[in-house]
């Protein structure tokens, strides 16, 4: 009975030591992005600012280097170009950094569209962990793991991006007039609901939208839309200048 006691009570005390340290690492990890959050305020979004990028395309731009570094991480890792621990440290700080970037900042900027920006980054990476755990508990050894995970992995990829063009996807995006005329110039930010990328557009201007107002801009899209899908005309304006 007493040896029982003993090692409840040791398993308690180890319990005890770990919650405070994984607590004092959450701490620790918190302080750090509140650091780089205001060292990128002072420091680099002024930079990015003067060359016309808008804080939601600096936002997305942040939020697909973290996660990229992620997914090379836990790829490095699934095929043995990376040991474990290193993978296990740099897989934290920038999974913890997505995390902190899609609940702060990507919910203040995207405002309706949050949820859809949300999932995709969520499952990229997930798609990022379900590569690893294929890889390493499939089964299957020597040079055909990699080829079945690749395999997996752009099979779970274009699952993906289908189930998000469904749920998500419109055919319709939104921009500034720059220029107006019968063909205007719209400047448009990312759009991953339409698969605009951030860019200076000529535009059939049907609308008749003047230099400043905000518009509504149909957009023409490939079949494997590689290259993002295209603003070709203003439907509606939707705020005047």
């Amino acid at each position: 009975m007493q040896k029982l006691e003993r090692i409840g009570k040791y398993t308690l005390n180890v319990l005890d030591r770990i919650y405070y340290h994984v607590v004092g690492v959450i701490i620790k990890i918190i302080l750090l992005f509140r650091r780089l959050r205001t060292f990128e305020r002072e420091k680099i979004l002024p930079i990015f600012e003067r060359r016309g990028v808008s804080i939601k395309d600096y936002t997305v731009l942040k939020l697909q280097i973290s996660s990229l570094i992620f997914f090379l991480v836990v790829a490095a890792c699934a095929f043995d170009f990376l040991s474990y621990s290193r993978a296990l440290v740099l897989s934290v700080i920038s999974g913890s950094y997505s995390f902190y970037v899609i609940f702060t900042q990507l919910k203040l900027n995207f405002d309706k569209d949050y949820h859809a920006y949300r999932d995709f980054f969520l499952g990229y990476l997930a798609i990022s962990i379900l590569i690893f755990i294929f890889s390493r508990f499939s089964g299957v050894e020597g040079h055909r793991r990699y080829i079945y995970t690749m395999l997996f992995s752009l099979i779970i990829a274009v699952a993906f991006s289908v189930f998000l063009k469904k749920r998500y996807g419109r055919n319709y995006t939104y921009g500034e007039v720059l220029e107006s005329g019968n063909v205007a110039i719209v400047k448009s930010s990312y759009d991953l609901l339409s698969g605009v990328k951030p860019g200076l557009f000529p535009v059939v201007n049907t609308a008749k939208a003047k230099k400043g107002d905000r518009v509504k801009v149909r957009v023409e899209s490939g079949f494997f839309n590689l290259r993002g899908s295209k603003p070709v005309e203003i439907l509606e304006v939707v705020k005047n200048g």
